[in-house]
């Protein structure tokens, strides 16, 4: 397809402000990683070099000796297994039951579940639940229950499901 001269003027305007634009993204990340292998003198010169001329591994060693990294890990883990395998089960067990028409009041439950999808109380009435109703503070459910049931993807499974 041949391209008019405006086109290719838009074009190249387009690809220029792209790659600026995709420069000044990329550039700070790059710079924190290029200062990681610094050394601290070197980086503390605040020069602009697209490599480190001293490369040094003390910053990553540092890090991988500090035992709150590996508990933080830890948790981590624990939250991406635990958590998704109970968001999937909760997710299951409130979408199928909402994609049965034989289901009494199924429409009015529906319209609650899509109510506090749009409309829930936020994080200052969720933090007062978990804290002064539940008594979860300070333990390793305190994090999983916040986001634990997503009501989007019910519903979604619940429509899906109802077309079958």
């Amino acid at each position: 397809m041949k391209l008019s001269r405006g086109e290719k003027g838009f074009q190249a305007v387009n690809y220029f402000l792209l790659t600026v634009i995709g420069i000044i993204t990329i550039y700070p990340v790059w710079d924190v990683f290029r200062i990681s292998f610094s050394t601290p003198a070197e980086a503390s010169r605040l020069a602009f070099t697209l490599w480190p001329e001293e490369i040094s591994f003390n910053a990553y060693k540092h890090v991988l000796n500090n035992p709150y990294i590996w508990s933080g890990y830890q948790v981590t883990i624990e939250r991406m297994i635990l958590g998704t395998f109970i968001q999937i089960i909760l997710t299951a067990l409130l979408a199928y039951p909402l994609s049965r028409r034989q289901l009494p009041h199924r429409a009015a439950f529906t319209m609650l579940i899509v109510f506090t999808m749009f409309f829930s109380g936020g994080m200052i009435p969720d933090y007062l639940l978990i804290q002064n109703y539940l008594h979860m503070g300070n333990t390793i459910w305190e994090q999983r229950e916040a986001g634990i049931e997503n009501q989007h993807f019910a519903v979604l499974i619940a429509i899906e499901r109802a077309g079958q």
